[in-house]
């Protein structure tokens, strides 16, 4: 059965209004094979690689995830049809492990995934009613029903500073969180600037106006990564 879709009031990446995620076996072959050679391999005209290299080279990995695409070669074949039917432009896929995210504006390419792949949907996003048009003219906006908090007006990308010096962070950190409630900047936030996490490098926090926002600009405006503006609907 096909999971009810997510309805979404922003882009995804700033560009995409369509999203789905697929569990599809041997989705990291979409890394390191190009679509010619995973379709000869799904369908028999290229035979499957050999290695018997048991360190996890990578012929070894190349060769399981061959076999996984022959073993799930009506799957495999399906989407690359998909993919392959409108242009690269039109749509962007991610990999993580064995899910695939899909993102689009092609309405008919993600109507044919969620249809062909019900049973390998884990989750999938569209405009809510009416947002369509509106989200394909946005740029960096996040269209909801109230503010944040009810007084929010961005969302700002916090990067990971890690050029800055011990103090020079501990200061920039104490003078954020001195400017609360206009800037909403938690506990976590404070602690996550300090720790200089190199895995986890993007944190984001809310600005009331546009004048903390340029104060915040003038502060530390290294630090600062997208900023989107919220656009109360009312609905």
């Amino acid at each position: 059965m096909l999971k009810t879709a997510k309805k979404t009031k922003k882009k995804f990446y700033n560009k995409y209004i369509y999203k789905v995620s697929l569990e599809l076996e041997g989705a990291y072959a979409l890394r390191t094979l190009g679509s010619q050679e995973i379709i000869e391999f799904a369908t028999g005209l290229r035979a499957p690689p050999q290695s018997d290299n048991f360190e996890f080279g990578e012929a070894t990995w190349k060769a399981k995830n061959v076999h996984l695409i022959r073993s799930n070669s009506k799957a495999w074949i399906t989407l690359l049809e998909i993919l392959n039917s409108v242009p690269k432009s039109e749509s962007t896929v991610r990999i993580e492990s064995n899910i695939l995210d899909v993102y689009t504006n092609n309405k008919n390419m993600y109507d044919s995934l969620c249809y062909e792949f019900a049973d390998r949907t884990r989750n999938r996003h569209e405009p809510a009613p009416g947002m369509t048009d509106t989200l394909l003219d946005s740029n960096q906006e996040i269209f909801v029903k109230e503010l944040p908090h009810g007084m929010y007006n961005f969302q700002v990308d916090i990067k990971s500073p890690l050029t800055l010096k011990y103090d020079e962070l501990l200061s920039l950190a104490d003078w954020c969180k001195s400017r609360e409630p206009a800037i909403a900047f938690t506990d976590a936030t404070y602690n996550w600037l300090l720790k200089r996490d190199v895995y986890n490098t993007r944190r984001w926090i809310y600005v009331d106006t546009e004048s903390t926002l340029l104060m915040l600009r003038l502060r530390c405006n290294d630090l600062l990564g997208t900023v989107r503006k919220y656009i109360k609907t009312g609905k």
